[in-house]
Protein backbone atom coordinates (compact mmCIF):
# COMPACT_ATOMS: atom_id res chain seq x y z
CA UNK A 1 0.00 0.00 0.00
CA UNK A 2 1.45 3.64 -0.71
CA UNK A 3 0.26 6.72 0.89
CA UNK A 4 0.90 10.61 -0.03
CA UNK A 5 2.27 12.88 2.48
CA UNK A 6 1.50 16.58 2.19
CA UNK A 7 4.02 18.99 4.44
CA UNK A 8 2.39 22.40 3.97
CA UNK A 9 2.99 25.99 5.67
CA UNK A 10 0.75 29.16 5.54
CA UNK A 11 2.63 31.69 3.25
CA UNK A 12 4.70 34.14 5.49
CA UNK A 13 4.70 31.35 8.30
CA UNK A 14 8.77 31.13 8.18
CA UNK A 15 9.19 35.05 7.97
CA UNK A 16 7.92 35.43 11.31
CA UNK A 17 9.99 32.79 12.88
CA UNK A 18 13.62 33.89 13.67
CA UNK A 19 16.87 32.61 12.12
CA UNK A 20 17.19 29.88 15.10
CA UNK A 21 13.98 28.66 14.37
CA UNK A 22 14.09 28.75 10.97
CA UNK A 23 17.08 26.43 11.34
CA UNK A 24 15.24 24.21 14.02
CA UNK A 25 12.44 23.64 11.40
CA UNK A 26 14.27 22.85 8.35
CA UNK A 27 16.91 20.77 9.83
CA UNK A 28 13.94 18.69 11.15
CA UNK A 29 12.35 18.29 8.08
CA UNK A 30 15.93 16.80 6.75
CA UNK A 31 16.20 14.60 9.29
CA UNK A 32 12.90 13.46 8.51
CA UNK A 33 13.20 13.26 5.13
CA UNK A 34 16.36 11.24 5.18
CA UNK A 35 15.03 8.76 7.33
CA UNK A 36 12.48 7.94 4.96
CA UNK A 37 14.49 7.73 2.06
CA UNK A 38 16.90 5.44 3.64
CA UNK A 39 14.43 2.94 4.93
CA UNK A 40 12.71 2.82 1.40
CA UNK A 41 9.42 4.89 2.27
CA UNK A 42 10.15 8.03 0.04
CA UNK A 43 9.80 7.02 -3.89
CA UNK A 44 9.74 10.80 -4.68
CA UNK A 45 9.20 14.56 -3.67
CA UNK A 46 8.29 17.65 -5.30
CA UNK A 47 7.79 21.21 -4.03
CA UNK A 48 3.87 22.15 -4.26
CA UNK A 49 3.04 25.26 -6.45
CA UNK A 50 1.74 28.34 -4.56
CA UNK A 51 -2.02 28.57 -3.62
CA UNK A 52 -2.18 31.05 -5.61
CA UNK A 53 -2.02 28.87 -9.19
CA UNK A 54 -3.99 26.11 -7.42
CA UNK A 55 -7.28 24.70 -9.53
CA UNK A 56 -9.63 22.38 -7.04
CA UNK A 57 -10.89 19.07 -9.28
CA UNK A 58 -14.49 17.77 -8.06
CA UNK A 59 -17.01 14.78 -9.21
CA UNK A 60 -20.31 15.84 -9.04
CA UNK A 61 -23.09 13.94 -10.64
CA UNK A 62 -20.19 11.92 -11.93
CA UNK A 63 -18.94 14.81 -13.76
CA UNK A 64 -15.68 16.51 -13.64
CA UNK A 65 -15.79 20.18 -12.34
CA UNK A 66 -12.56 22.35 -12.29
CA UNK A 67 -12.59 25.52 -10.11
CA UNK A 68 -9.85 27.79 -9.62
CA UNK A 69 -8.79 28.28 -5.96
CA UNK A 70 -6.96 25.76 -3.43
CA UNK A 71 -8.39 23.31 -1.98
CA UNK A 72 -7.52 24.32 1.46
Amino acid sequence: MKYMLLIYNEPGHEAGMDQADQEAMMGDYFAFTQSIVESGEMISGEPLQGIETATTVTIRGGEHVVTDGPFA
